[in-house]
């Protein structure tokens, strides 16, 4: 097994499932402003979740405001994008940046996700 298949067990064991969708667009006319046919694909991913903090602050340029969450998520399927979404606990939370870990070599292990609601 890979690395990120082994963390993705820890996550699958210790953390929760999430669920996460991105949507493109299909055809269309930018022009015109039709973005076309959406395609939207899911994933089940595995992961743990904890608030950022009570202040606003910067992290590498990135405003962080209360109640954003940072998530540690599984790599093994997918790895996640500014403006996919990410569903647990029964809310959906937009990604805003995904800074990824990688293991011994240029694997992708393990995701941090940083959200908003």
């Amino acid at each position: 097994m890979s690395d990120a298949t082994d963390i993705a067990a820890d996550l699958r064991a210790d953390g929760q499932e999430m669920t996460l969708t991105r949507t493109t667009y299909s055809g269309g006319d930018a022009a015109a402003g039709d973005p076309g046919a959406p395609i939207v694909q899911t994933w089940t991913v595995y992961g743990r979740d904890k608030e950022l903090g009570r202040n606003t602050t910067t992290i590498e340029g990135t405003l962080i405001i209360t109640g954003d969450r940072l998530l540690l998520v599984s790599a093994d399927k997918v790895i996640s994008v500014p403006g996919d979404e990410i569903t647990f606990d029964d809310e959906t939370w937009s990604v805003l940046s995904c800074n990824k870990l990688k293991g011994t070599g240029a694997e992708v292990v393990l995701q941090k996700l940083h959200v908003r609601e």
